[in-house]
């Protein structure tokens, strides 16, 4: 407990430095998996898939089978990103992931210092290279006939690599992050992670720190359904508050929802913005995830996601 304390006390204190208008590569506060998006991005203390490697790599420690997903998201405009993510168990306690994020920002006209408009286009991009380990490094047992710990604690890290173009320079850094989770008997977990700790080639790092706690409503051998909530807070001082749910029928079908409030953005009248929803649907060894966010006035966005899972 005193590791997890330890750990948001310093979160707290880089991120003051992260608050300013220097900050570069805002594109690393971008959020992974359709699952995830779904719940209203309160996925910090679910990480239980190999998205775990960019959400919590504590939560590698849970992965039980391999996988490999591929993912869609659609922006605004001609924007959007895609990622490939994998993970595996490395034992009962240990696990590691890995993921690649291109992020593709459109095509953009370019403009003079003077207005001028000369009709050439630039197509920035960036590319983020992940690679992550998680382990149980704690764990107790009120009784030692029960199959699960009634305390467990999961640490794990991430290295990552960017690589940005903006159309006219190429500029690069290379972060940590760092993350747990704290799980008390079979229903309530307690998450947190501090991302993109790190050197940058220019400007500041976009430093990012995330807790949540979940809570399993359900865990039978045909219903599950588990809650959260979240809080982020980051890039430029930006809170965000997130809550979200999954429910799953048979381990073949899910239903999610959820809802993120971000500081920097008014919700417009009459509109869903902030407000997720997605769908799952798992055939033995694959998996499809879809989900749907509304964004004000600027529309919605979706994400599409396919996994295979090796049994």
């Amino acid at each position: 407990m005193k590791k997890i304390f330890f750990i948001a006390a310093f979160a707290c204190f880089c991120l003051n430095a992260a608050a300013d208008d220097n900050v570069v590569f805002r594109e690393m506060d971008i959020n992974i998996g359709a699952r995830a998006q779904a719940m209203g991005n309160a996925f910090t203390a679910v990480s239980d898939d190999s998205t775990a490697v960019f959400w919590n790599p504590g939560g590698l420690s849970r992965v039980r089978s391999a996988e490999v997903s591929l993912a869609y998201n659609s922006w605004f405009a001609d924007t959007s990103i895609q990622y490939l993510t994998g993970s595996m168990s490395l034992g009962r306690n240990s696990g590691a992931g890995a993921g690649i994020v291109f992020v593709n920002m459109g095509e953009i006209e370019l403009i003079e210092d003077d207005g001028y408009m000369p009709g050439n286009t630039v197509r920035p991009f960036s590319l983020i290279a992940a690679a992550g380990y998680g382990a149980a490094v704690f764990d107790y047992y009120n009784d030692i006939m029960k199959n699960k710990p009634d305390i467990a604690l999961s640490l794990g890290m991430t290295g990552k690599i960017l690589l940005s173009n903006d159309g006219e320079n190429v500029s690069h850094g290379m972060f940590l992050d760092m993350g747990g989770l704290l799980q008390f008997g079979e229903s309530l977990e307690a998450g947190i992670s501090l991302r993109n700790l790190g050197a940058v080639s220019a400007g500041t790092s976009p430093l990012a720190a995330g807790a949540g706690v979940s809570y399993r409503l359900m865990n039978d051998r045909i219903n599950r359904a588990i809650c959260a909530i979240e809080a982020n807070y980051g890039v430029e001082g930006i809170l965000k508050l997130s809550a979200g749910a999954e429910y799953a029928f048979a381990s073949s079908f899910f239903a999610r929802a959820g809802y993120e409030w971000r500081s920097n953005y008014q919700t417009s009248s009459g509109t869903l913005s902030g407000l997720n929803a997605g769908i799952g649907i798992k055939l033995q060894s694959f998996a499809v995830d879809y989900s749907i966010r509304f964004n004000g006035g600027l529309g919605a966005s979706h994400a599409f996601g396919l996994t295979y899972i090796m049994k």
